[in-house]
């Protein structure tokens, strides 16, 4: 999944010959998010650079400098937050990361499907765990660990069914739109989910988001 991603973001950088267009970006509201490895890098870009980013989506992640384990995705629940919490700070003193504080009063949000095979259901729970070492308020770390979902997106209208794998694309439909949820909770609790069988124009919107693709070797 993540080398058909890499190829795609290559082919797009090549057939794009124009320049962004100067985007309406609040640099205090930038958050970031991903889907298994891209849940990882999310993870650890947040932690990396804590002084830039508000919060974080994590589906099936794992907690920060966790990847190079594999128990960290088959066998979570054998290991403790307070191990990464050492990592963290060891990657402070000799990386020169951003400091642990400016997660403070980020929003964490963390989905664990009761069904994935690929990364254990608990790596959730030790992701929360790891964050609650950080922030200030429980109310700023929302998990999601009831929904019978195995390892992909999860939606409320698109793709097989709940709680199988789907390895053409890892596209759930579980009736629960993750990308909704986890946005609506970074931001505020405001947001409005728009009907399943709703359509995106791209009419009349603001652009406040900057996207970039990130590919790691």
């Amino acid at each position: 999944m993540m080398l058909k991603l890499m190829l795609l973001c290559f082919a797009g950088h090549l057939a794009s010959a124009a320049d962004l267009p100067v985007l309406k970006v609040d640099k205090g509201h930038i958050s970031v998010s991903g889907i298994s490895s891209g849940a990882v890098m999310a993870v650890q870009f947040h932690v990396a650079f804590s002084s830039e980013i508000m919060g974080v989506g994590s589906i099936a992640g794992v907690p920060f400098l966790c990847a190079p384990q594999a128990a960290c995705m088959t066998t979570p629940s054998l290991l403790f937050a307070a191990e990464f919490q050492t990592l963290t700070a060891s990657a402070r003193m000799f990386l020169n990361i951003d400091s642990t504080t400016n997660m403070k009063s980020d929003k964490i949000w963390i989905f664990a499907g009761t069904h994935d095979t690929v990364v254990q259901p608990a790596a959730g729970h030790l992701l929360r765990d790891y964050y609650h070492l950080y922030v200030d308020s429980d109310s700023q770390i929302k998990l999601v660990d009831n929904i019978p979902a195995a390892h992909g997106q999860i939606t409320n209208n698109y793709g097989g069914s709940c709680a199988d794998l789907h390895s053409d694309n890892y596209m759930n439909n579980c009736g629960y739109s993750a990308a909704f949820n986890l946005l609506n909770h970074i931001y505020g609790g405001h947001l409005k989910e728009p009907a399943a069988n709703s359509v995106a124009t791209g009419q009349n919107a603001s652009a406040r988001v900057s996207i970039r693709c990130l590919a790691l070797l």
